[in-house]
């Protein structure tokens, strides 16, 4: 069992127990993923590199089963745009857009 317990400022403390659901294997989780950095000037990164758009629609032709788009709030969304433009070429829906605050 699982104990979730939520508190509330100035109101009543409430738990509530779960039951959760057994796995049969012990492992870790196969997660396909591909982090795409896009800096605010529109260069796009990944594995640590600067790649154009032709490089990126290689990356993608890798499988990769969810894709993290990490652009800085500075960044103009033309370039995200862009780059969610190729995902949606190649039906990639599995996206996540993680913006980072500059310092």
């Amino acid at each position: 069992l699982f104990l979730a317990v939520l508190a509330f400022s100035g109101k009543q403390l409430i738990s509530i127990m779960v039951s959760l659901p057994q796995v049969q294997e012990k492992g870790k989780a196969n997660l396909n993923f591909l982090n795409i950095e896009i800096t605010k000037n529109g260069t796009i990164i990944v594995d640590r590199k600067a790649v154009s758009l032709e490089d990126l629609q290689e990356y993608l032709n890798s499988n990769k089963t969810l894709v993290n788009i990490l652009a800085d709030k500075e960044t103009p969304y033309k370039f995200i745009a862009q780059v969610l433009a190729l995902l949606q070429k190649k039906k990639i829906s599995a996206v996540n857009l993680i913006l980072q605050s500059t310092p």
